[in-house]
Formats: structure tokens, sequence, C-alpha cells
């Protein structure tokens, strides 16, 4: 902080509070630029922890890397993922620099603990594969597959398959870089002017994004890191004469392509895959 935003603070109180306040506002900026200073120093710590335990070694990335850096990561309070995030980018550009990490040092200004932590179980959904780079980066093609001919929602012939169906939905598609909002079924019947009537939904499945404030899916999907996609699969029974109709709907976040390369590098993802 330099000194004239310190005599600014201080004339600000000063004018707000009265003249004694003059002192504590010098207090108050001191106190926000040892707060500054050790969580930049905690980070560059904990950089060198990963370094370490990876036995790689760092070099300095280019400055107009490393000062804005330093100046943003300060601001973090101490909320360990995010600043897990900001030591693992650190780290990355430490070991090969590139202008990716000037972007990824931008989103991160724009995250919070809350996001970071929506972003990881993002990433990890489905906990049955561990996440790789290449894995997040086909996210959205495997949402894709949804409603693809071959895929296993094929099998569905009947309403009642849905309970046996939706492990299945989920073990295919809820993987790493794919989390599912929503998943409904309706079971449609041809009615008398040939059109077709909903005659029973079945309840929306609960899924991790419940436990999130919308506000971090909204960040996420504004910086283009997640992005909703809508599916449905429609099923017809050929031989049931009442001419019985199902529709299952899906909604699902997936990581972009740009946010798999994030996450790879703020995660330490693609350090590991290297030195594994």
């Amino acid at each position: 902080m330099t000194d004239e935003v310190q005599k600014q603070i201080a004339g600000a109180l000063s004018n707000t509070l009265g003249a004694p306040s003059s002192e504590l506002g010098a207090l108050v900026a001191d106190k926000i630029r040892f707060l500054r200073w050790k969580n930049a120093l905690r980070t560059v710590e904990r950089a060198r922890e990963l370094a370490d335990a990876c036995d790689v070694s760092l070099k300095q990335p280019a400055l107009k890397f490393l000062v804005p850096f330093l100046e943003h990561c300060s601001l973090e309070e101490e909320d360990e993922d995010i600043q897990e995030f900001w030591a693992q980018l650190l780290v990355a550009a430490g070991v090969e620099f590139k202008s990716g990490h000037l972007l990824f040092m931008r989103l991160l200004r724009e995250m919070t603990g809350t996001e970071a932590r929506l972003l990881r179980d993002i990433a990890t959904a489905g906990g049955i594969h561990e996440p790789t780079p290449s894995g997040l980066d086909d996210a959205i093609a495997t949402w894709g597959m949804f409603s693809a001919p071959a895929s296993p929602l094929a099998q569905m012939e009947t309403f009642s398959d849905w309970e046996a169906c939706r492990e299945k939905v989920f073990n295919t598609f809820q993987v790493p870089g794919v989390a599912i909002e929503t998943l409904e079924l309706d079971r449609l019947d041809d009615d008398t002017l040939g059109g077709f009537a909903s005659v029973e939904t079945s309840h929306t499945y609960e899924t991790l994004f419940h436990g999130h404030d919308q506000v971090s899916v909204d960040i996420l999907s504004s910086l283009n890191v997640i992005t909703k996609i809508d599916q449905m699969f429609d099923k017809g029974n050929d031989e049931d004469s009442s001419g019985e109709y199902h529709r299952l709907m899906g909604w699902a976040y997936c990581m972009t392509s740009m946010g798999a390369a994030f996450y790879s590098e703020v995660s330490g993802l693609t350090r590991a895959g290297r030195h594994a």
C-alpha cells in the first residue's frame, strides 16, 4: 500500500469520525498492508512446498505475471481452497511460464473459495474415475452422448424402467467434468386429438448443485469455465397400444476446454501427470 493511499485512508477517517481518527487511519493502513504481506508470503511458501513435493525447480516467470500475481494473491483471505489454487498456479508458471497463465490469473481474481470448491466438485463429479486433463476436456462430448443412439437410455422400454435406469445414467454421464443438475422423466400418452399430454412426471433428482449457491454457479459460467447443456432423450413403445411415450430431460454443467485447462493448472493435475 503506497503512502498516498495510506494518507487517503487516514484523511477519510478523520473527515468522517473526527481529527483524532487520522492516527487510526494510519494504523488501519499498516494493518492492511501487513495482512496483505502475510497472505502473499503464505502463497509463496505453499508454492515452494508443492514444488519440493514434486521435486521440480522453479524459475521466475515473466514480470508481467509475477508482479500482478503477488498483488492479487495478497488480497485473498485465509481460505485454504482458493489459496491452494493461487499457489498451484505460481508453481505452474515457475515450471514453464505460458501466456495462458495470465488468463488463469484473471480468472482466479474473480473467484472466492466458494467458487473454487464448486469447481473442484464438478471436476471430481461421479467419484468413479480420477480426473485427468484429457478427461475434463472431453466433458461436453461425454454429456452429448446422453441423447445419442448408443446411449444406455435406449434400453428404457417403460416408465417403470426409470428407477433401474437412473443408476446407469449417473454412472455413465456423471463423470469428472460433468455434474448433473437435474434429471426429469415424463410419461406421455397419445390423446384423442392426436397429440401428446403429460400424465406423470418423475421427481427431480437432487444433485451436488443443491448444496451450492447459484451465484457461484453463475460466476463460473460467466467466466466460461463451465457451461450449462441440456439434452433430451425420447423413447416410444410401438408395441404399446396406448401409445405410451417417454421423454427424459437432463441439464448438466460441463467443463469447457478452457475450464479444463484452467483447473488442470490450478489443481496440479497437469504437473501430476507429467511427473507420475
